[in-house]
């Protein structure tokens, strides 16, 4: 079970990976079969804040849960399965009492203090406790979730922490606490300074070798052993990372070549959520736009990643970043963010223009200075509202004259939408610019005569006809 450990820290960092990814299922399988395996896997458990679809990892936990436990009754009787995860549980609560005074076991911060103080009286939970209250207290900077650095950050701190408060922990268990400070020191989106690199160097030579031949045999035994320095090092950075997370601010820094850039905001909710439509014309205007304006940087505004299919057909350009809020935890949330959250991001992030594609801008974007445009496509629930429901009437209405109240400029797409907005709205015909949509070009195929003349039989059509 030694080199187990290789195998331990892979599931917590691929159950951190597949959760950061969407992939709840897949994350809720490693949690569900680290902790069935060595408990240790449990502590996936601890990115669940980070996960975008909370629902469906409670489901899929509870699936693999059931899953894992009967697996083995394929070849084994229910009773006997049962009886050996009794027998598991009493052994770890042996193991630990014999742990508490154990030279090769309890290399951790609790056997640290136990040794070098050479009292064994008092209960670890004096330790445990403050422990996980400082390994707690990062999570209630909810306004951290969004960057990437920061939940990295936390996986390091897993990592470490499952080392540290581990009676259980042992030499070979170190690939697990190794892998976390390399996290940590990588991880961080500002440049590490002398110490940050004194204090690798020291985890490096006594964490990491401190078993090795490096060291002389005499001080291995008498010292290093015998008092378990080899958490002190990892003690100490874990206690600086609790710092950091609790103080400072892992917004990402802009990389140089950005720089300089204009920065032009879109609504791309209907870029990752719809197939057709509204969705069709914001990819195909973001692709036709990017290449034709390198030195501008393209942010795509969503409430969340949305479908795979539909985000991969925005052509991977260096201008063109999609920007999720993913601080906020649940839909109506993200929801909200998109009517009037998103304007203190766009702040935040210096842009410059603000487009929204699908009829409407957020709330409190002119009094935040920001420029709006906004692409109306048509008003037919003005026009026909008895073609819509009466609430639906209603919501519509209030979006496009608040749109109107915030846009400093609009794009038509027709002359007849042109019209529609001059009738409804009080907006100046100036400021109202008529410019058709763009066809992606999926649709300029040549389709040959034969192919046309088949079609037109099938489906009876006369010789001239418009598709509607």
């Amino acid at each position: 079970m030694q080199q187990f450990n290789i195998a331990v820290a892979a599931m917590i960092l691929s159950s951190f990976f597949l959760i950061e990814k969407e992939k709840d299922g897949w994350a809720a399988f490693f949690i569900v079969l680290g902790t069935l395996v060595k408990l240790y896997g449990v502590v996936g458990l601890a990115f669940f804040l980070f996960s975008r679809h909370k629902l469906r990892l409670l489901m899929w936990l509870a699936i693999w849960s059931v899953v894992l436990f009967c697996a083995p009754m394929l070849i084994s009787s229910p009773a006997y399965v049962v009886g050996q995860y009794h027998e598991w549980f009493t052994c770890l609560v042996e193991k630990n009492a014999e742990n508490l005074g154990s030279i090769q076991q309890n290399i951790s911060l609790l056997g640290l203090v136990r040794r070098t103080t050479g009292c064994m009286n008092y209960s670890d939970l004096w330790l445990i406790l403050p422990g996980m209250a400082l390994f707690a207290l990062p999570y209630l900077r909810f306004s951290q979730y969004k960057n990437l650095a920061f939940r990295e950050t936390i996986l390091a701190s897993v990592l470490l922490f499952v080392i540290l408060f581990s009676t259980g922990s042992e030499s070979s268990g170190y690939v697990i606490a190794l892998l976390g400070v390399c996290i940590w020191y990588t991880a961080a989106p500002w440049k590490r300074g002398k110490w940050a690199i004194a204090l690798m160097v020291f985890v490096f030579l006594l964490s990491g070798m401190g078993s090795s031949d490096i060291f002389p045999k005499f001080i291995r035994e008498a010292y290093i052993k015998q008092y378990a320095l080899r958490a002190l090092p990892i003690s100490i950075l874990w206690l600086w990372l609790c710092y950091e997370l609790c103080t400072k601010d892992y917004t990402p820094i802009e990389r140089p070549m950005l720089m300089n850039k204009k920065i032009i905001g879109y609504d791309a909710k209907r870029i990752v959520r719809n197939g057709t439509g509204l969705g069709s014309y914001g990819r195909t205007l973001i692709n036709d736009l990017a290449p034709l304006m390198p030195e501008t940087n393209l942010r795509l505004y969503a409430p969340d990643a949305g479908r795979d299919d539909l985000r991969n057909q925005v052509e991977l350009r260096d201008n063109v970043q999609f920007c999720y809020p993913d601080h906020l935890r649940f839909r109506l949330q993200r929801d909200w963010w998109r009517v009037k959250g998103v304007v203190k991001d766009l702040k935040a992030d210096g842009v410059e223009l603000y487009h929204g594609l699908s009829g409407e801008l957020p709330s409190g974007l002119a009094e935040a200075g920001i420029p709006g445009v906004v692409t109306i496509h048509d008003l037919i629930f003005l026009r026909h509202p008895e073609f819509y429901p009466a609430i639906d009437v209603f919501f519509y209405k209030r979006k496009f004259y608040q749109t109107l109240h915030e846009a400093t400029r609009i794009i038509a797409i027709s002359e007849c939408t042109k019209r529609d907005i001059l009738y409804y709205g009080d907006f100046p015909e100036d400021k109202i610019d008529l410019v058709y949509q763009s066809c992606s070009t999926n649709f300029n195929q040549s389709i040959s005569p034969s192919l046309i003349e088949e079609a037109r039989r099938k489906y009876q059509l006369p010789q001239r006809y418009i598709l509607m």
